[in-house]
């Protein structure tokens, strides 16, 4: 369809007439895969390039509804904005790079901010790794670790790591770590309030 319609705007095209000609050139061009003509080059590339400025800004009077219909169907990509163009590059290396296994990159958030958060759901679901805060969870570890002697010891907990303790050994929340609850249970009980008389 898309090919029948390209053949017929380039017959009736080859009539005389710069606008005609220029009009087959361009699309001549986009079905080669060459990239949007450009107004600064040096060649003779800058009349096409003002011809599709032209014939595809509906705030001109040269506006063709039907060719620009057509152009966008065969090149969306000459159409796109810089920053999309940016961001749809930057998404795809990060996937590429997730996917063949890179390590994380260390500005991943911004990364992730630029390229978008469908992009991060995508990574998330390859790389789940990728999103492990490794500074908290090694820092936790530390407290578990220090919390643990502390009980062993049976010396006194300070009031931070007491509310730390609770939150590790509560069974609804959402830090709740089992196997540290059972090791804890075995040097300080938890102690269940009496129930009222």
């Amino acid at each position: 369809m898309l090919e029948t319609a390209i053949a017929s705007v380039i017959r009736r095209s080859n009539s005389k007439g710069i606008m005609n000609r220029t009009r087959a050139k361009v699309l001549r061009w986009a079905r080669a895969g060459k990239p949007k003509p450009s107004r600064f080059s040096t060649d003779k590339e800058w009349q096409m390039a003002n011809f599709v400025y032209m014939v595809t800004n509906k705030n001109n009077p040269t506006y063709e509804p039907d060719f620009d219909r057509l152009i966008r169907r065969l090149r969306p990509d000459w159409f796109e904005k810089p920053e999309e163009r940016r961001r749809k590059a930057l998404a795809q290396i990060l996937v590429e790079d997730a996917t063949l296994g890179f390590t994380r990159p260390r500005n991943l958030s911004e990364l992730l901010w630029k390229a978008g958060h469908d992009i991060g759901r995508a990574i998330r679901q390859i790389r789940p790794e990728w999103f492990v805060n490794s500074l908290a969870e090694a820092r936790t570890k530390v407290w578990k670790k220090g919390i643990l002697d502390m009980l062993r010891q049976g010396g006194e907990i300070t009031h931070a790591n007491r509310q730390r303790l609770y939150v590790w050994r509560k069974p609804g929340s959402r830090s709740y770590d089992p196997v540290f609850s059972m090791i804890a249970e075995r040097y300080r009980p938890v102690q269940r309030k009496e129930a009222r008389r």
